[in-house]
């Protein structure tokens, strides 16, 4: 019978996180509606070789595979016989691809302008992100590229409203949110 331990370590062979970054957008400021403001942002993130770490069964698996690199994390406890270590250690792995749009408007008007019985200032301002996607690659042979966007943890739109009047020392907001 042979016995195995985990060895968690740190890995000096790492590579850093490759990110490229692609983004555009418009900001709208129409004359005809003063205190108005709009903005849409179109986002693409790509990362490779992400950091991250393997179970011990994974890396029992891949070695029984025939994957070099994992057999590579199994080695011969020294001075001793049947026993083997297993370096539990990060490497680059996976790959994370997601795009989404960043959506935001506001609006500020003076409530005199609409009611001149009463004073202050109104601010409306609404954003809101909408995930297109959310690709996640574990990374290793035979894994499945998981589509986040959408999931209970990523959903595929998230918002928030928020309404403030001011007048003077006196402030009041409101605020919603959702997904």
């Amino acid at each position: 019978n042979a016995t195995a331990r985990s060895l968690a370590s740190g890995n000096p062979n790492l590579d850093p996180e490759i990110g490229k970054t692609y983004s555009g957008g418009v900001v709208l400021q129409p004359t005809f509606l003063p205190g108005f403001n709009a903005s849409i942002d179109f986002y693409k993130v790509d990362v490779t070789g992400a950091i991250g770490s393997l179970s011990i069964q994974q890396i029992v698996n891949l070695s029984s595979s025939g994957n070099q690199s994992a057999c590579a994390l199994i080695i011969r406890t020294p001075g001793a016989t049947n026993q083997f270590d297993i370096l539990n250690q990060p490497l680059n792995l996976a790959s994370e691809s997601t795009k989404g749009l960043d959506i935001e408007a506001s609006y500020r008007f003076n409530v005199e302008d609409l009611l001149p019985s009463m004073s202050g200032a109104v601010t409306i301002r609404a954003l809101g992100t909408h995930y297109i996607s959310y690709k996640v690659n574990p990374g290793l042979p035979g894994s499945i590229i998981t589509e986040r966007a959408g999931s209970v943890g990523l959903p595929d739109w998230r918002y928030s409203m928020a309404v403030n009047y001011s007048n003077g020392p006196i402030s009041l907001t409101g605020t919603a949110r959702g997904v």
